[in-house]
């Protein structure tokens, strides 16, 4: 199950076969694909298009336009919501171009290296938190500038990790 964030609501959502059920309601959809990320919904005897703007799986967020409307999306898992609970989601990014640790953990892995170029998206470096390894990408696209942490280091919540340069 996933939960579906909007502006104004959270609503859960499972995919079926043929179906979807949004907040525990079993949804008959039919669904066309018109064009490149662009597709007919038809529910309840009315049409919807949808053309999908921005898709970025890595933060499981898209910006769709529905009926010349913008609706930005977030999915979240029940892992997701969990680390939000404990506040570990927030923190990773102060500035666009500084990633500090989310939380405290150890760095077990760099994966790249000053002066390497990376786009958004790409995933800089492994913290283990809870037993857990977590992957901080890359906020932006542009070259690594500076690199504060070490493998096998340990870091507090808020430590700068890396600096990169637009």
């Amino acid at each position: 199950m996933l939960t579906i964030k909007t502006k104004s609501n959270d609503h859960s959502v499972i995919k079926d076969k043929q179906s979807l059920i949004i907040d525990n309601k079993k949804i008959k959809i039919d669904l066309n694909k018109t064009h490149q990320n662009v597709f007919q919904v038809f529910y309840n005897n009315k049409s919807f298009d949808i053309e999908i703007l921005k898709s970025d799986p890595g933060y499981k967020h898209v910006e769709l336009k529905i009926n010349g409307k913008k609706v930005s999306l977030q999915a979240l898992t029940k892992l997701d919501e969990l680390l939000d609970q404990l506040g570990m989601n927030k923190g990773t990014v102060v500035a666009e171009n500084i990633i500090k640790a989310p939380m405290p953990g150890k760095v077990i892995e760099l994966l790249c290296k000053v002066g390497d170029t990376v786009a958004t998206g790409d995933n800089l470096i492994i913290l283990e938190a809870m037993k857990m390894e977590n992957i901080l990408k890359a906020p932006l696209s542009g070259t690594i500038k500076k690199i504060t942490a070490k493998e096998g280091e340990s870091v507090e919540k808020g430590s700068l990790l890396i600096e990169i340069e637009e």
